[in-house]
């Protein structure tokens, strides 16, 4: 109940003589203060210095008593910008259904930024800092009109489905130390066409490229060993594709639909040809290595072409 007080306290609405709200400010975490400017959409968020932001709820959670919205969320559809200093923790959740967001500056000093904090928004340019090092779960998830991001380098790993059905996506660049490319990471991307695996990276996670449609050129790094579950599923407009030698995994439906898909190397390395894994292809010719020992159920289903 003292928590409930407090935080209807600090949150106030400034009132012109008019009887119209033109500024909305409160506590989003120990030191952190924001405020909410209706004349311009401008979303203000200001600590200390380290201040963390606290993590909020989705509206799906928060319904089922699983916590509690960003403090602005009556603001959130109205809010067109968005300024942050002085806090080095993004809340989860933070601008999550701000359709009308275009743009975003995350300053140096944010070290983190928590799951969802720009699903679906309308964000379309974003900056981050190169004091970043986490980012969570699905940070930009069906953000429809995100056109381009550049993440750096400080950033060693990230959540899955980060760019998930953020379908205006035609330019990113992936941090240079990056391991992995997580499960769903570019899932339903329907505008990007190529993407540079950094180096460093060993293994593509499943539905890391599920669905992105307009892929057409994906050069494979080296060091790639795991090709996971529906990793380039229904990339209907892959042709061509360079496996690496030490891939020794390699997923179930991991071609499956990449309907343009007319030449792929299996490597040495791989013992077994997953179920559906070139599934309704358009293959010309494939050879088998002979270390494989299993070729599962339909794994060139419907490869007509074969």
């Amino acid at each position: 109940m003292k928590t409930k007080i407090l935080t209807t306290a600090l949150t106030t609405s400034i009132m012109l003589a008019s009887g119209v709200a033109v500024a909305d400010t409160g506590s989003c975490g120990e030191g952190c203060a924001w405020s909410f400017d209706s004349s311009t959409g401008a979303l203000t968020i200001t600590g200390s210095g380290s201040t963390v932001m606290d993590d909020y709820a989705s509206a799906t959670n928060a319904a089922a008593g699983k916590g509690s919205q960003a403090p602005w969320i009556s603001n959130m559809g109205n809010i067109t910008s968005v300024n942050i200093s002085g806090v080095s923790h993004v809340s989860a959740n933070a601008f999550d259904g701000a359709t009308n967001l275009q743009t975003a500056t995350i300053p140096e000093g944010v070290t983190s930024i928590g799951a969802r904090a720009f699903n679906e928004s309308g964000v379309q340019t974003v900056s981050l800092p190169t004091t970043l090092t986490t980012m969570g779960n699905a940070v930009f998830q069906s953000a429809a009109s995100l056109t381009s991001v550049d993440i750096p380098d400080s950033v060693t790993s990230f959540g899955q489905g980060m760019f998930n059905k953020a379908s205006s996506l035609t330019d990113v660049k992936l941090p240079s130390g990056l391991t992995e490319i997580p499960v769903g990471t570019f899932q339903y991307n329907t505008s990007l066409t190529t993407v540079d695996i950094p180096s460093t990276v060993t293994a593509i996670g499943n539905g890391a490229f599920n669905g992105a449609s307009s892929l057409t050129n994906i050069t494979i790094p080296d060091g790639v060993t795991s090709i996971g579950d529906g990793a380039f599923q229904n990339a209907t407009s892959l042709t061509n594709v360079a496996l690496p030698d030490g891939v020794t995994n390699l997923g179930a439906w991991a071609f499956w639909g990449a309907s343009s898909l007319s030449e792929v190397n299996i490597p040495e390395g791989i013992t077994s040809i997953e179920r559906q894994a070139f599934g309704q292809t358009a293959l010309t010719n494939v050879v088998i290595p002979a270390g494989v020992m299993s070729i599962g159920d339909g794994a060139f289903y419907n490869t007509t072409t074969l």
